[in-house]
């Protein structure tokens, strides 16, 4: 790693003296056809003294002035940046790399001017000088920029552009970080004079690289003064990982679980929650991706911490905002699948955490999401369990009556009828006329649960299985789902009934974020609230 102990450090520049033009062959310039193709010092010296500074400005600049990003005050500290990474022994090639990355042409007009008038002759000139073979065409390649969209340019094609250019620079910071030392000089001149969005995306794109939240590498690999102005730069306060293994038992007779991994970041004044999968799509097929991430915006990122009462309160507000990211090096891989019915989301599709498939309603890979960060799911669950999972307290059933008796005498007949094919059809008779089924939908509560315990009391012995478990396994494959719900309980959310829910995302499906910054901010009081 190169060191500048031989830079400059006051703030105001002398101009640099004029370098010997090199023997080897010069890449040309890109200024206009009206200038030279290559600004020496003695051209710049005739332009300045025919034209003035502002004329010769513009033949440095490649194009007219237009709006840019960065400030004239950025556009000088990268242009200072550039030269102490060139000048004097040896050159630092990766803090030039870092400080070019994802520039539009504006920025890097802005950032030819300043170091025009900082040092008296172009940056160009010092590249040509320090720069060759393919280092000096990889410089080349970074001074044409990534054009920033038009004016007409649609969302997604500004979408488009903005992740190019912070995948750029997201590289650009994995490479400073990797490895046996740390660039600090790449890091901060891949970061200086980012926008706040840039840095979002940045964030984004860097953890799509390297399964690693870019706060959490940076407080890894730098220390003191250093590390404050990187986070500093990344507008980040704190950063962590969480890992959670869950496990369930449906009344479907299936078992399920997983385990929810994700990094999280506190920055931006926001709560971001990065979920790294490896999407694996069967050969011929593309997995929408950016769909998927759309959906689970839209459902999940509904809520916010509040710190000391909120910022009604006079204390703070952090909203939780949930981001899906397809990363190649991830723990956990997605299975993608072509539809069994073209592009229609029916039996026998049925989606996991590991296997999505290419088309699916707008709330199954917001579900899948759900396991993913470390949910469990909230539908074919018992009394015990659901209560468990969501918090809420059901009433108790209550005594059989003879009534219940006969409902589940029926059951019984239904389900040892000789021929396989009836007995669901007649299951679903009896427990329509008993009320426990209406517009083919499951009446849950206490009323089946009484009946479930007059069945299992009466023919668990003897039958070797329980009202449960003959529903699966005596009727035909994928005919039981409803008589099954009609036993169980599932919460309107979203990781339960996906449909008809008014606020899908509730505040259970989020306590762990309310449980980190508890344990990193243990002076302030949290608690969340509903945003939308």
């Amino acid at each position: 790693m190169r060191t500048h102990a031989d830079a400059p450090v006051a703030a105001a520049r002398v101009p640099a003296p004029a370098r010997a033009e090199p023997a080897r062959q010069r890449i040309p310039g890109d200024a206009p056809s009206a200038t030279p193709a290559v600004l020496t010092p003695r051209i710049v010296a005739q332009l300045q003294a025919l034209a003035g500074n502002r004329a010769t400005a513009q033949a440095v600049r490649r194009r007219p002035v237009v709006q840019r990003a960065i400030s004239s005050g950025q556009a000088a500290a990268l242009a200072e940046r550039l030269y102490d990474a060139m000048e004097g022994l040896g050159t630092d090639e990766d803090a030039v790399y870092g400080a070019l990355s994802g520039r539009t042409p504006e920025d890097l007009d802005a950032i030819r001017e300043a170091y025009f008038f900082a040092y008296n002759h172009t940056m160009l000139e010092d590249i040509n000088d320090e720069f060759s073979g393919d280092e000096l065409a990889k410089v080349m390649r970074l001074l044409e920029g990534r054009p920033a969209p038009g004016a007409t340019a649609t969302a997604t094609e500004r979408e488009t552009s903005a992740t190019a250019r912070a995948r750029d620079i997201a590289q650009q910071l994995a490479d400073a970080i990797s490895g046996a030392g740390t660039e600090e000089d790449q890091i901060f001149n891949a970061l200086e004079g980012r926008s706040a969005d840039e840095i979002a995306e940045i964030r984004r794109q860097y953890f799509a690289l390297t399964g690693h939240s870019l706060d959490r590498d940076l407080r890894d690999d730098l220390s003191g003064d250093e590390l404050e102005r990187a986070l500093a730069l990344v507008h980040s306060t704190a950063s962590g990982s969480f890992r959670r293994d869950f496990s369930e038992w449906l009344t479907e007779d299936y078992h399920a679980g997983g385990t929810g991994i994700w990094e999280w970041e506190i920055a931006d004044r926001k709560f971001l929650i990065h979920v790294g999968v490896k999407f694996e799509p069967d050969p011929g097929l593309t997995a929408p991706i950016s769909r998927w991430q759309a959906q689970v915006r839209s459902i999940w990122n509904r809520f916010a911490l509040t710190g000391n009462g909120g910022q009604a309160g006079g204390g703070l507000e952090l909203p939780i905002e949930f981001d899906l990211q397809d990363q190649s090096g991830a723990e956990r891989s997605v299975r993608v699948r072509q539809n069994a019915n073209g592009s229609s989301y029916a039996h026998p599709d049925r989606a996991y955490s590991n296997l999505w498939y290419v088309n699916m309603p707008d709330t199954v890979a917001p579900h899948e999401f759900g396991h993913l960060v470390g949910l469990p799911d909230e539908y074919e669950r018992t009394l015990e369990d659901y209560e468990s999972v969501t918090g809420e307290d059901l009433p108790e059933p209550g005594a059989v009556t003879a009534a219940d008796r006969q409902v589940a005498t029926d059951l019984r007949n239904a389900l040892y009828l000789p021929t396989v094919a009836d007995r669901a059809t007649t299951a679903t008779t009896v427990l329509t006329t008993a009320g426990l089924i209406s517009g083919g939908a499951a009446v849950q509560g206490s009323q089946a649960q009484r009946v479930m315990q007059a069945y299992n009391s009466a023919y668990e012995e003897s039958d070797s299985e329980n009202l449960l478990h003959a529903l699966r396994h005596r009727t035909a494959p994928d005919s039981y789902f409803t008589l099954i719900a009609v036993f169980s309980f599932v919460s309107p959310s979203i990781m339960g009934n996906e449909s008809d829910h008014t606020h899908p995302v509730e505040q259970r499906h989020v306590r762990f974020a309310l449980d980190v910054v508890r344990e990193e901010f243990p002076d302030v009081t949290w608690g969340l609230r509903l945003l939308r």
